[in-house]
């Protein structure tokens, strides 16, 4: 099985800095001042499309030399690079007066690069339908007007890095998205069903699949398909992918809660593995991270208040059952014949899940719970070298640091 992180395109930038530092001048002398630059341009960058500031990504305005040393050792460690939203569609169009269209893949450029270097693969993230924003852009265009641009878009995308892509997630945490919306209220589904019909999804991917220049898998990539409070979404969501020939792979982006029920959890993949074994498709957990439930909020709220002596102690108690979490679910994917790869962040500091508006007075406080758990790629890798051991035999239940690891029905 395959692991991949994510890599932003500022992140790509300064690695590919402090490489050409140490292969040309041997020393860091001087890169400490190159990186301060990089950090005034990245402030002045905008999103080609609508030419507004990149918000601040993660550590980045903060990160020092001996940490970017870490993480460029570190992400060798993986298979595949995420690109972080580098290669949306929607913010990588740029309307020329005359009324053609052109991408700009200049910030997508540096994390291509910096991959070759690593001899690695790019997974394209949120390439064209991206549930976290309204595409405003699109509004007032025809539903022939977008599928020229999605045919325009994937085309160039596939003829320029076609050879470097392992994956691309066409579609990304828009389905039942009812809490994003535009500005008269239509709500980020409703805007593609309105311009592709109720089959929106299979339609968009049609029109990718026809327009790709290499052979590279797509995915529909939506979130809380294991929350047992989204039985419902989920059942829903398995019926209408598992109908879709053109879909390759199903992306699972759960942003498991601490407080999951794991029993019910195992259930969920293990019911996308027989859809994908009965619809020769496979699947993916494509953000594997933790998010902390509210209840579990609320409790580090009041020991913080009440109990600040104990804080420090609930902290690592709801790590552990982060971990437990991270290690039983790994445990399982990664002995399935259906899940390919698991990505992930790297770090909590890179992790969007620890960096809530609900968490800031935790952050305060100086309390940061790691939401991403313990070398959860380590386990995977590790998990892959036993099962090469007991290839066709039976596979024993591995259970580090973990109960028992819910056996398979």
């Amino acid at each position: 099985m395959k692991t991949g992180t994510f890599v932003n395109y500022q992140l790509a930038e300064v690695l590919l800095l402090l490489n050409k530092y140490q292969k040309e001048n041997g020393s860091l002398n001087g890169f400490e001042i190159e990186l301060s630059k990089l950090k005034e341009k990245w402030k002045k960058d905008t999103i080609p499309s609508t030419r507004s500031p990149i918000p601040d990504l993660y550590i980045m305005q903060d990160i020092t030399v001996d940490q970017l040393i870490q993480i460029d050792a570190k992400i060798n460690e993986y298979n595949t690079f995420s690109t972080e939203n580098a290669a949306n569609m929607q913010s990588v169009i740029k309307i020329i007066n005359d009324g053609n269209i052109e991408f700009d893949f200049s910030y997508l450029d540096s994390i291509i690069q910096l991959a070759r270097t690593k001899g690695k693969k790019v997974i394209i993230d949120s390439a064209v339908v991206f549930g976290d924003h309204f595409p405003e852009i699109f509004d007032n265009l025809s539903k022939d007007e977008i599928t020229y641009i999605i045919q325009k878009y994937i085309s160039e995308l596939t003829t320029k890095y076609g050879d470097d892509i392992e994956r691309i997630d066409v579609l990304n945490s828009v389905f039942d998205r009812n809490n994003v919306k535009g500005k008269d209220g239509t709500t980020v589904e409703d805007f593609w069903r309105r311009k592709f019909g109720d089959n929106y999804g299979e339609e968009i991917l049609n029109i990718c699949k026809s327009s790709l220049k290499k052979d590279i898998p797509l995915c529909w990539n939506e979130f809380y398909i294991t929350n047992k409070n989204y039985a419902d979404k989920k059942d829903r969501f398995l019926s209408i992918v598992s109908n879709i020939d053109s879909l390759d792979i199903i992306g699972i982006q759960d942003a498991f809660q601490d407080t999951a029920d794991l029993e019910y959890t195992i259930d969920v993949l293990r019911e996308i593995e027989q859809l994908c074994l009965s619809s020769s498709k496979k699947a993916t957990i494509t953000e594997f991270g933790c998010r902390l439930s509210g209840n579990t909020i609320n409790e580090l709220y009041a020991t913080l208040n009440n109990n600040p002596l104990q804080i420090n102690d609930h902290k690592l108690m709801v790590e552990q059952r982060i971990n437990k979490l991270i290690e039983t679910i790994a445990n399982y994917v990664n002995q399935s014949q259906t899940f390919i790869s698991v990505e992930g962040k790297m770090s909590k500091e890179f992790d969007f899940n620890a960096y809530l508006p609900e968490l800031r007075e935790l952050h305060r406080h100086g309390i940061y719970v790691n939401t991403v758990g313990n070398n959860w790629n380590q386990l995977i890798v590790n998990n892959n070298e036993l099962n090469k051991m007991f290839e066709n035999h039976n596979r024993p239940n591995i259970n580090s640091n973990t109960d028992e690891l819910i056996s398979r029905k």
